[in-house]
């Protein structure tokens, strides 16, 4: 008399009568899918990115876009020819918290320009992948 096994298949989860106390599978069908599975780990397991972190990025960009609209708008004050009849007047008393609040905005958006980079890297131009003779 042979011996049967009731065990639960290791692909799909269901509960089938087995031949042999080793049986792992159900059927063909779930042996050559978890046979795949194996081989192809990376693509089973990759999985969307959640639609906050697309709301996030293009937040980014946009303070980015600000930031630097900011510190160019500051820095444009700054050289303006108008203003060297007070340019004593305001480097005396806000100088210093000028040129840190330029450093600052610059530093920010160079920082978020390089995350914008390393999230969607530039695409290189037909003219420069061409090899020269």
């Amino acid at each position: 008399m042979t011996d049967l096994f009731v065990t639960s298949c290791a692909h799909c989860g269901t509960t089938f009568t087995a031949r042999r106390s080793d049986a792992r599978y159900c059927s063909p069908r779930c042996r050559v899918a978890a046979l795949r599975e194996r081989r192809q780990p990376a693509q089973r397991r990759r999985q969307p990115l959640p639609e906050q972190f697309t709301h996030q990025t293009i937040a980014l960009d946009r303070h980015a876009a600000l930031l630097e609209k900011d510190a160019a708008t500051l820095l444009r004050l700054i050289q303006d020819d108008r203003l060297t009849a007070n340019r004593s007047n305001i480097s005396a008393t806000n100088g210093s918290d000028i040129q840190r609040a330029i450093h600052t905005l610059t530093t920010q958006a160079d920082t978020l320009r390089t995350v914008n980079n390393a999230l969607n890297p530039p695409q290189p131009s037909p003219d420069t992948t061409r090899q020269q003779p």
